[in-house]
């Protein structure tokens, strides 16, 4: 059963208004933290309260705002989704306190932007958790991307440049030139980018080519490069680079991306193909 609620939305709103105001409270850095662990722990809580819903055998739905027929910013929360979402805002306080030691003991500088930055991936990353569909899916991919750029280059010495710059280049590159084309095409054959309901019969028409099916199933599997998935994986060590709890936050990350991966492999699946 399909329950409309605004709980993914403010679950995924939390770390945006955590971020925005943890930048305004650098000068206070007790407070910034204080910020940054109860942003993480409303987030837990809000997505935890969605438990018994999913236990039941319902989806929580959201559509924030439609684009165009077929086309839209929409969040849906069923238990594959929870699953990932649960494990990526519980670490989340975790790493929280984590990098509140770390970068104090090694007096880091530019925490502020490091915390901030850190919020504005959580934000993507439980929004790709949650997304209804490949439009949404990709648009807080690309955030994500763009958010943990800064923390792979926090050094800001030679080193972090090099594997920051393979970073964003080999994530936004595969995503945009394999995803990108490929959502656009999905729409014109379909009218849709939402996710299959049926893995069996996906939402492709059965008159669709089988073989222009499978070519755009191939660039959603190596467009979303964040998986590690070879040959696209070359930036995984240069990322390595970033403060520890970085390490952390990417891995929790490319665990959600990987859950959310699953959705769209499933909509580009052709009726009469196995999956």
């Amino acid at each position: 059963m399909e329950i409309a609620s605004c709980k993914p939305l403010y679950a995924v709103l939390v770390a945006l208004i955590g971020a925005i105001l943890v930048s305004m409270a650098g000068r206070k850095p007790n407070f910034r933290e204080g910020l940054s662990t109860v942003a993480a722990v409303i987030m837990f809580l809000i997505i935890a309260s969605m438990v018994p819903d999913v236990l039941a055998g319902n989806m929580l739905k959201c559509t924030v705002f439609d684009i165009l027929p077929g086309l839209s910013v929409t969040f849906r929360v069923d238990a594959l989704s929870m699953i990932f979402a649960l494990a990526a805002s519980f670490l989340w306080i975790i790493s929280v306190f984590y990098s509140m030691g770390y970068m104090r003991g090694l007096q880091e500088h530019a925490q502020t932007r490091f915390n901030t930055c850190f919020a504005l991936s959580l934000f993507g990353a439980i929004g790709v958790a949650f997304a209804d569909n490949l439009f949404t899916l990709y648009l807080f991919y690309e955030i994500v991307s763009i958010c943990t750029y800064p923390l792979v280059a926090h050094h800001q010495d030679e080193e972090g440049y090099a594997g920051a710059r393979k970073y964003i280049v080999y994530l936004t590159a595969t995503a945009k030139g394999l995803v990108l084309p490929a959502m656009v095409l999905i729409y014109v054959l379909t009218g849709t980018l939402d996710f299959a309901t049926n893995i069996s019969t996906g939402i492709f028409p059965p008159d669709v080519n089988s073989t222009l099916v499978t070519i755009l199933y191939i660039c959603c599997i190596f467009g979303f490069a964040k998986n590690g998935i070879m040959p696209f994986h070359h930036w995984l060590p240069g990322a390595m680079v970033a403060p520890t709890p970085v390490s952390a936050l990417s891995m929790r990350l490319q665990w959600s991306r990987s859950a959310s991966f699953l959705q769209p492999a499933s909509c580009c699946t052709c009726s009469g193909l196995t999956p």
